[in-house]
């Protein structure tokens, strides 16, 4: 399986239950699956629930930048860490506006390595570059949610996640 950490559905237990896969070996006993309003998409398919509009994707942001400075990045980084290790695919302003970032795949939420890594470092990393070095790729890599049918950004699409409704 080539499934970054988190919880899934293994071959062989009872339907309905997720075990921890810790990227190379499942962990422990399988669990109850969390209730979600999201189910796993068919093959190729959007998970249920609404993708979240551009609107909204920008009022998030705005909201993302507004809590870092107010809480002088540290109790914003914090919260989030908080919220990305209880892997329910959200930051502190997507909490509060009720949205949730889901692993497109599997219509799980995305797990702390998902969150951290492919959209903060590697999103994060990418987008800074493009703009310190060449204004109009940042540009682009920054509107591309603008046209994109599912309203994802870069970072999303490198990740394979996708901002719902929670």
């Amino acid at each position: 399986m080539s499934q970054p950490p988190g919880h899934y559905p293994a071959e062989g237990d009872p339907p309905d239950t997720v075990r921890y896969w810790d990227g190379e070996q499942w962990i422990g006993d399988p669990i109850p699956a969390p209730p979600s309003s999201v189910a796993v998409p068919a093959a190729g398919g959007l998970a249920d629930g609404e993708p979240v509009s551009k609107m909204d994707r920008f009022l998030c942001f705005l909201l993302e930048a507004v809590l870092t400075i107010v809480t002088l990045g540290i109790g914003w980084l914090i919260w989030a860490l908080i919220l990305v290790l209880r892997n329910e695919g959200q930051t502190p302003a997507k909490k509060i506006m009720n949205q949730k970032v889901m692993i497109e795949e599997t219509g799980m939420p995305a797990g702390a390595a998902r969150m951290i890594f492919m959209r903060g470092l590697v999103g994060g990393i990418i987008l800074r570059i493009a703009f310190e070095l060449f204004v109009i790729p940042g540009l682009i890599l920054l509107l591309l949610v603008f046209f994109d049918n599912k309203n994802r950004t870069f970072w999303e699409r490198a990740s394979g996640t996708i901002v719902i409704r929670a």
